[in-house]
């Protein structure tokens, strides 16, 4: 599958159908048997399935130690009055005086990894079982609970370049991003990564640590997922590299035109995510999820392939939809 990442420039109601009662503790305790890494993680060779648009996210102030005195503060806010200075407890906890200021929002990212060597048939469990087996993905970025969201992406990757040293623009070689192009061979004749070429981790296989695993709180089975890029599938293994059908193969773009299948296997994390957004209100990503919800047919654009939107009440009835 050839896809073109859209690389930004920085400057409804749902319908009525009753919820399905699923059975969750069978599901998951079906989903750990054939995993099988409930007591511990294990290496396995994955196929990165999925690029995931998240849009224009808004970005933490950027903080650096400040060993000044008040006077010195002053003398600062004087020559850039948008700076400001907060006390907060560094990595050890103790109170530590910051300088601080705001940063541009940045586009960011999230990849699915499929696992073809383990099928799973999950509609069993929400009473449309076609018997059909699907390969296990899970979200690279993992997962985290934000209070009054709900489930977002937990670590998305950030599109953002540095300068090197021979005046090129790249990813950094220590972010996730360079990693993955370094593991999957995707790296320029430089060994530079850029923005524009992320659509070439699809399809690329490389070597994940594992663990999908149960914990109980409360008397319930709660499903949990861990996922982490070992590195390049080794020689001895290339052999072993699973088939992953086209099928699985997609990109999400926030602009252009979407494809209802790739929308509605959106998790509800990476949903919640994009509604954050600065450039989430209106975008083609939003009308698709909200079709998505609505069941109507999204009116495409002209444009190359690229974007969905989401805007909708609620999706979390059809998230526990998704087969994978």
């Amino acid at each position: 599958m050839s896809f073109e990442f859209n690389v930004e420039k920085v400057e409804s109601s749902g319908n009525n159908t009753e919820r399905k009662q699923i059975d969750w503790e069978a599901r998951s305790k079906y989903i750990i048997d054939k995993v099988g890494t409930q007591k511990k993680a294990k290496a396995m060779i994955g196929i990165i399935s999925g690029i995931i648009d998240l849009g224009l996210q808004t970005q933490e102030d950027a903080k650096m130690e400040w060993k000044g005195d008040e006077a010195s503060e002053v003398a600062e806010l004087e020559k850039n009055p948008e700076q400001y200075f907060e006390t907060l407890p560094n990595d050890k906890g103790v109170p530590t005086r910051y300088k601080r200021w705001k940063v541009k929002p940045c586009q960011q990212v999230a990849l699915t990894v499929d696992f073809p060597s383990i099928g799973l048939n999950q509609s069993q469990f929400f009473g449309e079982d076609d018997g059909k087996e699907h390969p296990l993905r899970l979200l690279l970025n993992g997962e985290f609970y934000m209070k009054e969201v709900g489930k977002i992406v937990g670590k998305p990757y950030n599109i953002k370049e540095n300068r090197n040293d021979d005046g090129t623009w790249s990813f950094k070689s220590n972010t996730q991003l360079h990693k993955l192009a370094a593991a999957t061979d995707v790296l320029d004749d430089n060994g530079r990564f850029k923005p524009h070429m992320i659509g070439k981790l699809l399809g690329k296989a490389a070597l994940f640590e594992v663990q999908v695993f149960t914990v109980e709180s409360n008397g319930k089975q709660y499903l949990n997922e861990k996922i982490k890029l070992s590195g390049q599938v080794p020689d001895v293994m290339v052999p072993m590299i699973p088939e992953l059908s086209e099928e699985y193969i997609y990109g999400v773009n926030f602009k252009g035109e979407q494809n209802p299948e790739d929308v509605k296997s959106l998790r509800q994390s990476v949903i919640n995510t994009m509604k954050l957004a600065q450039n989430f209100e209106g975008s083609d990503i939003a009308k698709a999820l909200e079709a998505r919800v609505s069941n109507q047919p999204v009116e495409q654009k002209e444009d190359k392939q690229e974007a969905p939107k989401a805007d909708a009440e609620s999706f979390d009835d059809f998230d526990d939809q998704i087969p994978f």
